[in-house]
């Protein structure tokens, strides 16, 4: 049987470089003008997932009617987060990959704001 968790990022070479755009890094862990963060993956991709993730949910479920209900839907991807950093599991006790659980979690909120609460007035 084969694991089903995604293969971490490589990492960083030992000259230092990125392993997308093959430039010197930072201390921060990319390069000037690179998109390509840390852990190997451009802000685009994040972005693409999340949205992937909140048509999936919206497709699925119906919208979020107030913030008190936000609070229930986040807060329980919240908890499905913390359990997939802290033990590696989800609620269940199977096998959780975080980084899955911070998309949903990011969709969530992202939820909120479609749904609900709308963007802050600039100031």
């Amino acid at each position: 049987m084969t694991d089903p968790t995604p293969a971490p990022p490589a990492p960083l070479t030992a000259d230092r470089t990125c392993p997308q755009c093959h430039r010197l890094v930072s201390y921060q862990g990319h390069a000037e003008g690179c998109d390509v963060g840390r852990a190997g993956v451009t802000r685009e991709a994040i972005v693409s997932a999340v949205i992937a993730e909140l048509g999936r949910a919206q497709a699925k479920f119906e919208p979020i009617a107030s913030g008190h209900e936000a609070i229930g839907v986040v807060g329980e991807e919240w908890d499905e987060f913390e359990l997939a950093i802290k033990w590696g599991v989800d609620h269940r006790g199977r096998p959780a990959d975080p980084r899955v659980e911070a998309i949903q979690l990011a969709a969530m909120a992202i939820r909120y704001l479609y749904d609900v609460g709308g963007l802050p007035d600039a100031e």
